[in-house]
């Protein structure tokens, strides 16, 4: 399944205690859409941008998502997660060859 990543510029009036009570109510939202898996998010110190990443079968389940727990979607990417583990594995199928 696609993995996308979604960039949300925060409201400048919000708050970290804020933002994580809002995102504790979206433990109980996220499963009534079972085709899109949020996996994680990345929250800057400054409390400028949050970065969510999820799994799901295209751009459009990802916004029902976002539109189902409230939240904003400033910019949205198809993107590729690159891990160590990854990179050893494609050194290694490369060395197979």
């Amino acid at each position: 399944m696609p993995k996308f990543m979604v960039e949300w510029n925060l409201p400048k009036d919000l708050t970290k205690d804020k933002y994580m009570a809002k995102k504790v109510k979206s433990l109980d939202i996220y499963p009534k859409i079972p085709e899109c898996k949020w996996e994680s998010t990345f929250l800057a110190d400054d409390m400028s941008k949050c970065y969510c990443v999820y799994d799901a079968p295209d751009e459009e389940t990802v916004r029902k998502a976002r539109e189902m727990v409230q939240a904003k979607v400033d910019l949205l990417a198809t993107v590729d997660e690159i891990t160590p583990d990854s990179l050893e594995e494609e050194r290694d199928a490369e060395s197979a060859e």
